[in-house]
């Protein structure tokens, strides 16, 4: 690399997002070396995990939820969560859909403080609808 940080053929690594680890073999930044099992953020330590998570001020829906008092949802009241998928031309079949938004599932269930299983007060449901957005509503069952 020459001094202003381009390689000799002109190429900025860094304005790529990639890094350089084991016998100088370059990576994109969700990378991980096959010789080392690092990753960018390990190679450049803590300061930049710390800058990849996002502020606070701007955290999604998710984020707002999981800080919410507690006691919003008691572990007395039943709910039901419906996970509408955003799908263009072609629907996915019901166990595509359902396996698909398993992670999901996971995340609304812990920020809800339970268990995803229906024995623990939450029904869930699932819709696909045209559209490129995935919506999540939470009721209470009376």
């Amino acid at each position: 690399m020459n001094g202003n940080g381009k390689r000799k053929n002109g190429i900025d690594p860094d304005a790529l997002g990639l890094w350089e680890c084991c016998d100088g073999i370059w990576y994109t930044a969700s990378g991980r070396c096959p010789k080392c099992g690092k990753t960018a953020a390990d190679r450049a330590g803590a300061a930049m995990r710390k800058n990849t998570e996002p502020e606070h001020d701007e955290a999604g829906a998710l984020v707002q939820l999981r800080k919410a008092p507690q006691g919003i949802f008691p572990d007395s009241v039943r709910l039901r969560v419906t996970i509408v998928r955003g799908c263009g031309g072609v629907p996915l079949d019901h166990d595509n859909l359902v396996g698909g938004c398993k992670p999901l599932r996971d995340a609304v269930a812990a920020l809800l403080g339970r268990d995803d299983a229906e024995r623990h007060g939450i029904e869930w449901e699932y819709r696909q609808e045209k559209g490129a957005a995935t919506r999540i509503e939470i009721q209470e069952i009376k």
